[in-house]
């Protein structure tokens, strides 16, 4: 039960990132970059569960559970770090009307002085989309909904299935 409770906040957060991140890194990147940059950090972040798994299997015996922890602490406190460094999208601080901080937003991911940006005066009216809008594409939510289910499935690694024999290793 304590692996369950603890495997719904990998899940919530695995999910937070798709919806947190590629949305900032598309704020960043090149306008005619996009695409790839979006298909590579949605690529990546199941690669890191894969990863996960073989660090798992691969390195449990040599540096056992207590190792594996400290191991993936390093993904989650980069994930911190980044969450530090990268500032707010410039387009989310011009809207709530913090265009000093939209200004040196810009400022850092142009790699420039921040009294070289004018911001625009007008803002573009925003589009705004119904739910219902997401049903359109039925095989684009269906891969999406596969792709997320296959990454919360799978079996303890502790634990051999085979015909109904349940055998678990000796704690650590």
């Amino acid at each position: 039960m304590f692996l369950a409770f603890f495997r719904f906040f990998v899940g919530f957060g695995n999910a937070e990132m798709i919806a947190v991140d590629i949305p900032l890194v598309q704020e960043f990147v090149p306008t005619h970059k996009r695409g790839w940059v979006a298909g590579l950090t949605t690529t990546l972040l199941p690669a890191g569960n894969i990863l996960g798994a073989l660090s798992g299997w691969l390195l449990e015996p040599m540096i056992s559970w207590r190792g594996l922890f400290l191991v993936g602490l390093a993904p989650a406190l980069l994930v911190l770090m980044i969450r530090y460094w990268v500032p707010e999208s410039p387009r989310f601080l011009m809207r709530m009307g913090r265009h000093d901080e939209a200004r040196r937003s810009l400022a850092w991911a142009l790699q420039c002085d921040p009294s070289e940006i004018e911001l625009p005066t007008a803002t573009a009216d925003e589009e705004t989309t119904r739910w219902r809008e997401l049903f359109r594409y039925p095989r684009s939510m269906a891969a999406g909904c596969l792709i997320a289910l296959s990454q919360t499935g799978g079996r303890h690694p502790d634990v051999d299935h085979r015909e109904g024999y349940t055998k678990t290793r000796p704690p650590i």
